[in-house]
């Protein structure tokens, strides 16, 4: 896992310096700032892949662990912050009910681990995931068909 963490640092570090540079030769090339700020959707756009690809990197290593320690938890609730703007903290603001577990589970279903990868992880059968997400909908007092989805949608603009 302190490789994804380096990798993961390295790869923001990149991109921070990519965007700073960008946005500099923008603004010393145009005379107002309207140009920059119709290159932003484009410069979002690399933002949102490097972010997939991290997404898609954690989801990878966690279809190969049989479990995760806390050390491993606290850092996979860093990089979730870091992609999705403090959404643990938004989260835990919005539906104080929760616990540390059902953060945990909502974590997985924000990234797209699927429900069998996740009901491993917590050893546990499917049909017993299957009332862990029912009760999750319940505690935080929800009506829709799948709280994955919803977990999926929420806080997005």
């Amino acid at each position: 896992m302190i490789n994804i963490t380096a990798y993961c640092t390295f790869i923001f570090f990149l991109i921070s310096i990519l965007l700073i540079c960008v946005l500099s030769m923008e603004e010393k090339k145009s005379k107002g700032k309207r140009k920059v700020v119709q290159q932003l959707p484009v410069l979002y756009s690399a933002l949102n892949l490097q972010a997939s690809n991290i997404l898609q990197e954690i989801n990878l290593n966690l279809s190969k662990r049989a479990q995760l320690y806390e050390e491993d938890w606290l850092e996979l609730e860093q990089k979730i912050n870091q992609v999705y703007h403090s959404f643990t903290t938004q989260i835990m603001q919005d539906f104080p009910l929760l616990t540390k577990d059902d953060l945990h589970i909502i974590i997985l279903l924000r990234i797209g681990v699927s429900h069998e990868d996740i009901a491993r992880l917590y050893n546990i059968q499917l049909s017993s995931f299957r009332k862990r997400r029912a009760r999750l909908k319940q505690k935080m007092n929800i009506e829709c068909e799948s709280i994955s989805q919803f977990i999926q949608k929420i806080y997005t603009s």
